[in-house]
């Protein structure tokens, strides 16, 4: 009997857009960084597709418990509201979404981002509006006051202040949340006639309001370390940007800050120099390294941070030429020429890296620049292994990647750039009298540039590949890995036993074991070919690649959405799983052809970043298709 295709209706689409922003079967990497989406009419049939309100309302609250992505359910749940106030009909279920407003609204910026949606869309701010927003109010408990509130006082254009205004909202309510109205209001000094404020809470607010001012690093650092729950865009920006000796304030937000706060801040660490690796000079044996380098790769050695975002930092953090002190940033860029340029290019200083600009008069410029410290380039690498490692499993599925492991998913197409003036000048003077020589393939293969993900430049697409192949393997019980060939596909195995536990290779490990199979051309058919032959029930396939519209060099056939389609449909009928699904991840490029909504459960991504393995397990279980 004939599998028919499942109709993707309104609910599927609203689905997507709670966990990935779009109403079509697409991700595009770094979409979660974005507050501004399309408008969609998946909103406007929100009351056909959930005849019960209680329906709808789990929808929000289970997207929000399983995605760390949350502006496009805030903004989901802002249009929903929209859409259902043009019409009465659907008074109780438009009722029911106010009501679960601040439940899903758990900070400031969420609160902020919610109101300036609202204003966008054009939803009056009425009765029912403002009872949501007094609401969030009244569950304000100190806890909230001094974590958030007092921390984040306006954002996305709006303050507490005029919330309050709009919300004609005095201070005359219960214990808690009367003490953050009054805070809102008239500040600090209107907490000291409250006799029942807990002597701690005011204590952390003062805290709060003397950093805001506090010039001396000092002092600024024991402040730091008094506040809970600090993150880095709460420190007032004249600490941290400062061109002078700060690093006793890195060394408090390293005790204090997250180590996913601090890994994603790592660039700007090295280039305020207090992470910069000291090499020694004549007449010196060794130089003391910077007290933050050993203190921050103490602090990665005990925490564990999800694969991707560590994997991610590591590249970033090691390919990064060079990071631009800012302390020199006004004083030490140069623009030479003539006998000034012949001068400077006969100084071997490792610190200073010259570079030609683009302009027509081609001067050379020079920057001040620290290298990235070897001993956190390590902890970074053990980092990611180790992530991998702790990764628990949570789905039991047969879940089955392959990857595209040919030479372009490390090497791009193109040429390396056009050398420094200084190189050339040393390659002419040094080849001036050697006969001229065949140039081989393999001498034009070590001269093209690295191949990039798309928004994450410094990520390899074959290495990102295997860390997410390793991801699958460790996070589902039961994964195949395999890589394309010529022939079909070849299995390989990316685990190994140790006292009868099942335990992934290191990153290094598995490149190697990969690298040894024969890598050939791309065809999305060869899984599902595979999987049929070997009688194997796979619930999910999930292809790697550089671009899903990768030219077949037999049939001159671009691999499209049919093919896809086609394949998935014809699996399902020979293994009698219409609930199988596949995934196409097309790391070098942000444009993706494999995905429509003709077939249900065909799924598209574009390029690389650290939400794709989260994004992965939610697919996979049926949270959205």
């Amino acid at each position: 009997m004939e599998a028919e295709p499942i109709e993707v209706n309104h609910e599927k689409r609203f689905q997507r857009f709670l966990y990935t922003g779009r109403d079509t079967p697409k991700y595009i990497a770094g979409g979660y960084k974005t507050n501004t989406f399309e408008q969609t009419d998946v909103f406007t049939n929100i009351a056909i597709d959930f005849p019960k309100a209680c329906d709808a309302v789990k929808k929000f609250e289970l997207a929000k418990k399983n995605s760390s992505y949350s502006a496009p359910i805030i903004y989901a749940l802002a249009a929903t509201i929209q859409a259902l106030s043009k019409d009465d009909k659907h008074y109780e279920i438009r009722e029911a979404f106010y009501q679960t407003v601040p439940n899903i609204l758990e900070n400031t910026e969420e609160l902020m981002l919610f109101v300036k949606y609202t204003t966008n869309l054009g939803l009056k701010k009425g009765t029912r509006w403002q009872n949501c927003i007094k609401a969030w109010y009244m569950k304000c408990t100190y806890d909230l006051l001094v974590k958030d509130i007092a921390l984040v006082k306006s954002k996305y254009g709006w303050t507490h202040k005029d919330l309050l205004r709009l919300l004609h909202l005095a201070p005359s309510c219960g214990k808690e949340p009367s003490v953050a109205l009054k805070f809102i209001w008239s500040g600090l000094g209107s907490l000291s006639d409250l006799t029942y404020v807990p002597p701690n809470i005011v204590e952390e607010l003062q805290n709060i309001e003397k950093l805001r001012k506090c010039r001396d690093f000092t002092e600024a650092a024991s402040l730091i370390r008094k506040i809970n729950g600090l993150k880095y865009s709460h420190v007032p920006k004249h600490l941290v940007h400062s061109h002078k000796d700060n690093t006793e304030v890195w060394k408090a937000l390293i005790d204090q800050l997250s180590l996913s706060d601090l890994l994603v801040n790592i660039e700007y660490l090295q280039s305020a120099g207090v992470l910069e690796e000291q090499k020694p000079t004549d007449g010196k044996k060794e130089i003391s390294r910077p007290q933050l380098t050993s203190h921050l790769i103490a602090a990665i050695a005990k925490a564990t941070v999800p694969p991707a975002l560590a994997y991610i930092v590591y590249c970033n953090y090691k390919n990064n030429r060079g990071f631009l002190k800012v302390a020199d940033k006004s004083v030490k860029i140069k623009t030479l020429e003539g006998k000034a340029l012949e001068d400077a290019l006969k100084k071997n200083d490792e610190c200073v890296k010259g570079y030609i600009s683009k302009s027509k008069k081609r001067k050379l410029k020079f920057q001040n620049r620290c290298l990235p410290a070897s001993d956190l380039v390590n902890a970074l690498k053990h980092l990611v292994d180790r992530s991998l490692l702790t990764t628990e499993v949570s789905i039991n599925m047969n879940c089955m990647i392959t990857l595209d492991m040919r030479e372009l998913m490390f090497k791009s197409l193109k040429q390396q750039k056009n050398k420094t003036l200084q190189q050339k000048t040393e390659i002419e003077t040094n080849c001036e009298e050697e006969p001229e020589t065949p140039i081989l393939q393999s001498d034009l293969s070590e001269n093209r540039k690295p191949a990039k993900c798309y928004y994450n430049k410094r990520v390899v697409p074959g290495h990102a590949g295997i860390l997410l192949a390793l991801y699958l393997t460790k996070c589902m019980e039961q994964t195949t890995v395999a890589v394309y060939t010529n022939d079909g596909i070849k299995c390989v195995k990316l685990y190994k036993n140790v006292n009868n536990v099942k335990q992934v290779l290191t990153m290094s490990e598995a490149e190697a074991v990969i690298k040894n199979v024969n890598a050939g051309k791309v065809s999305f058919n060869k899984p599902f070919d595979w999987a049929m032959s070997n009688k194997k029930s796979i619930e999910l396939f999930v292809n790697v690649v550089d671009t899903a519209a990768r030219i077949n060099q037999n049939s001159k056939m671009r691999q499209t959405s049919k093919n896809i389609s086609a394949a998935l449909s014809e699996y399902r009928m020979a293994m009698n799983l219409p609930k199988a699904r596949v995934m196409t991840i097309s790391l070098s490029t942000h444009k993706v052809v494999s995905a429509d909504d003709s077939v249900d459960g065909v799924f598209d991504v574009a390029g690389f970043d650290e939400n794709i393995p989260e994004l992965i397990k939610s697919f996979a279980v049926g949270e959205f298709d």
